[in-house]
């Protein structure tokens, strides 16, 4: 049990198997989290009221 997912680093420059945007375009990365939740509605709305007292 447990998160699936992936760490890595944002490469200087393009290659084969990234798209984005590079270091040396000034993209320092970024986090994205996926999680489940059984409403995603009130998830969202709760997320929202959370975000706005950070």
């Amino acid at each position: 049990m447990g998160i699936g997912g992936a760490v890595f680093e944002v490469p200087e420059t393009p290659s084969s198997s990234w798209r984005g945007p590079t270091r040396a375009e000034g993209c320092r990365g970024h986090v994205t989290i996926f999680v489940e939740v059984d409403d995603v509605e009130t998830a969202s709305a709760q997320a929202e009221r959370q975000a706005r007292t950070w």
